[in-house]
């Protein structure tokens, strides 16, 4: 989405309210961060962090998750199925109102139990969250590079006829110290950073196949969405040493791979290939899905699954339009994937004793 300005001020991290006085107030109001971070234990992490009113409830999420998971096609059958190395995961439901945001000497201070969120408008986000009874805890700090990718700022964004929102994704730099399996590891690396109001939403529109993807290399990042249902896409990119903000003109995802995830009922693309242009040049790039965070199912298999998946490292070239090419370093990415059950569960790979009730390990 092009925007007028796309600074981002206190009144945007605070986001009590829409810009637009004769819009509705938000139904759905969040502060997320998603990333990967290389620990000084040798370790690659994925961290998602949410905090969120408007689910029902508030709610706090902290997920990490470390090892890279594998797709395995299974002997003398059609389907492939992901072994992922699965998240310490905690999820808090609180009642509303447990999530406060108020302004306090130049920054957004976000807090509920176990969670606390320094916002400084358009600099960084220095969170800290803990999950006492998972052993659990994170303290980093984002700091953005360049500008976010709006998705709705003067107007709203509607990637669905009732999903309707305001925000951003911001990808930049991460590092701090997390605390898991009785460890502190000191980490670096990237992540981005997403804000949220939404005035509208509807799970069977976003579910009939959406997704947002972020990606950061040293010399370009950005972000796209897409709506499968309406075919809508959006998105943008922004050149770091040139200090470029473009918004795509077309876009290509394309999925491969598909396998089956238990735990979510349904298939996911373990592969996928990026292409998008701008007026700037074209940006191409792939990796593979090597784990998933799945923090929406409480002991069933959801109607509408909903994943976080976690990349691998991204290769990625950029082509100017004057046709110079460039090889693009340290790509990493992230991508928010939602869909309808494209079918009964009744034919997935557990109905045949292909995938064991308790994980997603295949049995070969």
């Amino acid at each position: 989405m092009e925007v007028k300005n796309p600074q981002v001020t206190l009144e945007d991290e605070y986001g009590r309210g829409v810009p637009s006085k004769d819009a509705p107030q938000p139904e759905l109001s969040s502060w997320a961060i998603h990333a990967k971070l290389d620990g000084d234990d040798g370790n690659l992490y994925w961290i998602d962090t949410i905090l969120v009113a408007g689910w029902g409830a508030d709610v706090r999420v902290l997920s990490i998750r470390t090892g890279e998971g594998k797709v395995v096609q299974l002997r003398d059958s059609i389907y492939k199925v992901v072994d992922f190395p699965p998240p310490t995961l905690g999820v808090r439901p609180f009642p509303r109102g447990a999530l406060k945001a108020e302004k306090q000497d130049g920054l957004v201070v976000v807090e509920m139990e176990g969670a606390r969120i320094e916002c400084k408008g358009g600099k960084t986000w220095h969170y800290r969250l803990e999950d006492k009874e998972k052993g659990i805890k994170v303290d980093l700090v984002q700091s953005a590079v360049g500008f976010p990718t709006w998705y709705g700022k003067e107007k709203p964004h509607a990637f669905s006829p009732h999903g309707i929102a305001y925000g951003y994704f911001w990808a930049g730099y991460v590092e701090g110290t997390l605390t898991i399996d009785g460890r502190q590891v000191r980490v670096k690396g990237k992540g981005a950073r997403e804000r949220t109001y939404m005035t509208d939403s509807c799970p069977a529109e976003s579910g009939g196949g959406h997704e947002w993807i972020w990606f950061h290399f040293d010399e370009v990042f950005g972000s796209m969405d897409l709506n499968r249902l309406n075919k809508f896409k959006d998105g943008s990119l922004y050149l770091v040493n040139e200090e470029n903000y473009q918004t795509y003109r077309t876009l290509d995802v394309e999925h491969h791979d598909w396998a089956y995830h238990r735990k979510l009922g349904a298939f996911i693309p373990t592969r996928y290939r990026v292409t998008v242009e701008s007026d700037a040049g074209v940006l191409e790039m792939d990796s593979k899905i090597v784990g998933a965070s799945i923090f929406a199912v409480t002991g069933s298999v959801p109607d509408f699954p909903f994943a976080l998946l976690h990349w691998d490292t991204v290769q990625g070239t950029f082509t100017d339009k004057d046709g110079r090419k460039r090889t693009l370093t340290n790509g990493r990415a992230h991508s928010i994937f939602r869909q309808w059950k494209p079918y009964p569960r009744m034919f997935g790979p557990e109905a045949f004793g292909l995938v064991s009730s308790d994980s997603d390990t295949p049995i070969l």
